[in-house]
């Protein structure tokens, strides 16, 4: 990975346990902020009317699900090469394709998710797994010349093999080794001869009878009247229940904005983020076209770690991060009239309004976009609370078999890419990390302060932990790393709140820090760098070693020190437990060989009156049922 380096700034070259090649860390700050804070952004803009404009799009033509193509493979129309397929397609006829291939247009024009393509665009780079909308490509008509081509052909285009290592992912999350594995038909049946000829290449197309596990999306009239309404200087707040389409909607609201303008991004849904690193939230500038999975198609601004998949669990910080990412869009971005996109979580009953509330009261959106259902009720209380210019109603798309796709395993998933990103990116090697050695990254026991040292640790929602329990609380757990100035730490420990026991990491408790740094979000000198992977605490030496990508690290901390905060960010059982270890630990077991694999035990160890659990994972919500 390169020659010796700083693994966490000024850290002075952690070194690694087991070999000398430490990695090279260049080293980015994601989340500086910069210029002036911003208190209070309202004042910019006149105050709305309590009374706004109502709009139902819900009598037009929703949007219509696609289970399959509507073509059919001939000898005319398909040539198969080594790592390419050449396809003519006839006016008005689509592919569903599933799986990661580079797209080239060679004759005529095509639309893939809302985007016009022709022989002078460039390829684009398709990743689609099957929790995501299968990306459609349809032949439309055009005057390039297309009129020439045999067989009432309208457009020809290149589909070749593309891999950024996803499909390896299912080493690491057994859950999710079929991702790209899209046809569900007969495994007894032998595959028609056409479709047969795909086999081998990095993707799938969906050919009748043949039925997709998941769905692909035409637009209809009543999101592109939607669409239409949003001009440059919107700020727009989509809305909806789990699986109501919300990502479908904004991707390809995005990808018509990008057509006149740049896009501002706001994603504040820290379970299933879009546009951030798992359990964060964060403001992004997004200036080229997204088809299937965001993969890295934006410029990260700034980001927040929240600690937890639900706003529920400490919504005060939940708020107070939501209201950082306001601030900086009125200060940094609001005078460059972009149009800003406001990806939500799917919580819109109860609690989730209060917040959504909150979120129109430091944002201020012109329009309200609420992807729902012809027979649903909760518009009415929604209407009744979210102060906006203009409220839309427009028919969602529920994708049955996606929601089969377990929001842990998907969230998983965004943490083993976070963890196994290589350059350049998007590309991914799911060689588990316990292959390889881990960063020395020294921590504090007492009172002294520098910029190359972990001040102190704190654990999000954890009451009377005890200090001896710290090392085991932190063994194999992601942690978020952020910088605090060094004169606010030296005031902590000063205020005799911070818990110091020799040979221990020093700790603070959650409602002393929450307390102390209040401001963690807000202030321009704290800085979130990202996440990183203790592998363990070596209480001789007094380090962490620690995984954390290398453009994520720290680099130029001036008058800063690092700390480590603790939420409840998971890492799969398949990261510190891979299966080959776990394997070769239980066959030497079974032959007398005593060998501990790390973070795992394959004796039970169970007391009086206790049992084993065993959950089930097929529960579904009852939006999941809908129709």
């Amino acid at each position: 990975m390169g020659s010796k380096s700083s693994a966490f700034a000024a850290l002075n070259h952690p070194t690694p346990t087991s070999r000398d090649d430490t990695p090279d860390l260049e080293l980015n700050d994601s989340a500086d902020v910069g210029g002036e804070e911003v208190t209070n952004g309202f004042g910019r803009e006149p105050d709305m009317s309590s009374q706004f404009q109502i709009q139902e799009f819900l009598e037009t033509s929703a949007p219509e699900p696609l289970d399959t193509s509507n073509f059919t493979v001939t000898e005319e129309n398909v040539v198969f090469g080594e790592t390419y397929v050449r396809v003519s397609l006839k006016e008005e006829e689509y592919l569903l394709i599933g799986g990661q291939y580079e797209l080239s247009v060679q004759k005529g024009v095509v639309m893939l998710d809302g985007v016009l393509m022709d022989s002078e665009n460039n390829p684009v780079n398709v990743v689609a797994p099957m929790f995501k909308a299968v990306p459609v490509i349809r032949s439309v008509s055009s005057d390039d010349g297309s009129s020439v081509l045999p067989q009432n052909f309208q457009s020809v285009i290149l589909i070749r093999d593309y891999s950024t290592g996803l499909q390896n992912v299912g080493d690491l999350l057994p859950p999710l080794k079929n991702m790209f594995s899209f046809v569900s038909s007969d495994p007894k049946k032998p595959l028609p001869p056409y479709e047969a000829k795909f086999y081998g290449y990095t993707f799938t197309p969906v050919l009748p009878p043949q039925k997709s596990r998941t769905s692909g999306t035409l637009i209809s009239d009543q999101w592109k009247l939607a669409m239409n309404t949003v001009t440059e200087r919107s700020r727009i707040l989509v809305i909806g229940t789990k699986n109501s389409g919300k990502s479908t909607f904004v991707t390809n609201l995005i990808n018509q904005l990008l057509q006149t303008t740049t896009v501002n991004v706001m994603d504040i849904d820290p379970g299933q983020p879009e546009f951030s690193s798992q359990d964060c939230i964060s403001l992004s500038e997004v200036d080229s076209p997204i088809f299937g999975m965001n993969m890295h198609q934006y410029n990260l601004l700034v980001e927040h770690y929240t600690g937890f998949s639900s706003p529920s669990r400490q919504p005060t910080r939940y708020i107070a991060a939501m209201k950082a990412l306001t601030n900086y869009y009125w200060t940094h971005l609001h005078k460059k009239n972009l149009p800003l996109l406001i990806n939500t979580p799917g919580w819109i009953k109860g609690f989730g309004i209060e917040l959504l509330k909150d979120m129109c009261s430091f944002i201020k959106p012109t329009q309200v976009i609420f992807l729902t259902y012809p027979d649903s009720d909760e518009e009415n209380e929604l209407m009744n609370s979210l102060r906006t210019e203009s409220f839309l109603k427009i028919t969602g798309v529920h994708n049955y078999n996606a929601a089969k796709s377990l929001p842990s395993h998907l969230r998983s998933l965004r943490i083993l890419q976070y963890f196994h990103q290589i350059s350049p990116l998007p590309r991914y090697n799911f060689t588990p990390l316990l292959h390889k050695a881990p960063y020395r990254v020294p921590f504090s026991d007492n009172s002294s302060i520098d910029s190359v040292t972990i001040s102190f640790v704190t654990i999000l929602d954890a009451y009377e932990l005890h200090h001896d329990d710290i090392p085991g609380a932190l063994d194999g757990c992601v942690v978020a790393v952020y910088s605090v100035p060094t004169t606010k730490a030296q005031d902590l420990f000063s205020s005799g709140n911070v818990s110091m026991t020799k040979n221990l990491p020093n700790y603070v408790s959650d409602s002393v820090f929450s307390t102390v740094f209040h401001d963690l979000y807000d202030s321009e000198s704290c800085h979130f760098f990202g996440h990183a992977l203790i592998h363990s605490v070596d209480l001789v030496r007094k380090v962490f070693n620690v995984y954390m990508p290398k453009n994520s690290t720290p680099t130029g901390l001036s008058d800063q020190t690092l700390i480590f905060i603790r939420g409840r960010t998971e890492i799969p059982i398949g990261e510190i437990a891979p299966k080959l270890i776990c394997d070769q630990t239980d066959v030497a077991r079974r032959n007398g060989k005593i060998i501990a694999a790390p973070y795992v035990t394959f004796h039970k160890r169970m007391g009086k009156g206790s049992k084993e659990l065993r959950f089930r994972r097929n529960i579904l919500r009852n939006s999941h049922g809908a129709k």
